[in-house]
């Protein structure tokens, strides 16, 4: 592996990437950033096993290849890196990282399958929603969810659409329970009927608000 890019757009990407990360010893591809080089373009990913966030930047590839980064590791370093443009090489077991001021080597690990976000097609979506919509319906339903993960089904929110062509959010941490309806842009026949962890919607809403579109 071997890429040159802009050292800012690198930093933001790891940052972002590691929102879902933890250390979990029985579990280790939870504190794994995931790393690959193709085609003109770095592709990030991590996984908390729940959720699963992807991102891509442009790159200057000379050589194509994947591999597994500890976020701590990384998230030590990233910071610290200045300058425009950042050289990064696999050498051995060592990623390069080389920008004007500095040079840094950080140990890989031997790559293993991460969990891929579907491929997205026209069909795969059921749902049109206007965002500011979306955002305000999570907020007013989130803080009845129980902060507790003992109980999966009083730490989520549960999310179904009705026969009226609404969204239907639910939340409840048994002692008090929270509900919020809203419209949905398209007619839809298909149904839904999920349940989202609370601490995913927390990073969800994060990201949500970075951007200025419809829901798909």
């Amino acid at each position: 592996m071997k890429f040159t890019c802009n050292q800012i757009e690198f930093r933001s990407a790891i940052n972002n990437i590691s929102k879902c990360l933890s250390r979990n010893i029985h579990t280790p591809i939870i504190s794994m950033i995931y790393i690959e080089a193709d085609d003109n373009e770095i592709i990030f990913r991590s996984t908390n096993l729940e959720m699963i966030i992807e991102l891509q930047m442009n790159a200057k590839v000379d050589i194509k290849g994947k591999i597994l980064l500890n976020y701590e590791n990384i998230l030590k370093i990233i910071n610290q890196i200045k300058g425009e443009v950042l050289n990064v090489e696999l050498i051995d077991t060592k990623l390069i990282l080389i920008s004007e001021s500095n040079k840094i080597s950080l140990q890989v690990q031997d790559f293993e399958d991460i969990p891929k976000l579907p491929p997205y097609t026209s069909n795969i979506s059921i749902l049109n929603i206007n965002r500011s919509e979306f955002i305000k319906g999570v907020e007013d339903v989130l803080f009845a969810v129980a902060q507790s993960e003992i109980k999966p089904e009083i730490s989520s929110l549960y999310m179904y659409n009705n026969e009226n062509n609404e969204i239907v959010m639910v939340g409840t941490d048994s002692y008090r329970l929270a509900k919020k309806i809203i419209k949905i842009n398209k007619i839809q026949k298909e149904k839904l009927n999920i349940v989202i962890p609370g601490r995913n919607l927390v990073e969800l809403m994060k990201k949500l608000t970075e951007e200025e579109k419809n829901l798909e």
